[in-house]
């Protein structure tokens, strides 16, 4: 098992301390879901996470890994532009903002939670600025035309 590079640390770890804050504080103001809501809530949850297990299966068949001695990303030979990343340049946290923020507001309504759930989703913005950095370096002016073409997060608007 790899161990985890500095910028994964300070990245996914306050991702997942706002994350079960947002779950607990959700819970504790005892504010009921409606049934529609759980509904809604649920199937988005489970959406961002089918996006997020097709888009890891994809990278790895792809041959995208972390190299183990050196901890760096090895990225594939060739720019990733099939599948969900037709549609985003970044679907896994597409996949994970639906799924931890959308759906588990939905699921768990409290104002609070809401705003511990959406900076948890804002958490991911430092890493897809870092990732992009990368990125940029590995593929040059290939992925600065395709960055201008394909959005981050929503398509066709974000």
């Amino acid at each position: 098992m790899r161990s985890w590079t500095p910028v994964e640390i300070w990245t996914a770890l306050p991702i997942a301390v706002l994350t079960v804050v947002g779950f607990v504080v959700s819970v504790l103001d005892g504010v009921s879901s409606s049934t529609v809501q759980v509904l809604i809530g649920g199937a988005l949850f489970h959406f961002g996470m089918v996006i997020d297990r097709k888009v890891r299966t994809q990278l790895i068949v792809k041959g995208f890994y972390c190299k183990a001695e050196t901890k760096r990303l090895v990225a594939p030979r060739e720019l990733q532009l099939e599948g969900m990343f037709r549609y985003l340049r970044h679907p896994l946290y597409a996949g994970k903002i639906l799924s931890l923020s959308l759906g588990v507001a939905l699921i768990f309504p409290s104002y609070w939670g809401a705003w511990i759930l959406a900076a948890a989703a804002l958490a991911y913005v430092p890493r897809m600025y870092f990732e992009e950095r990368v990125i940029v370096e590995t593929y040059g002016e290939e992925y600065r035309d395709y960055r201008r073409r394909v959005r981050a997060l929503i398509p066709g608007i974000l």
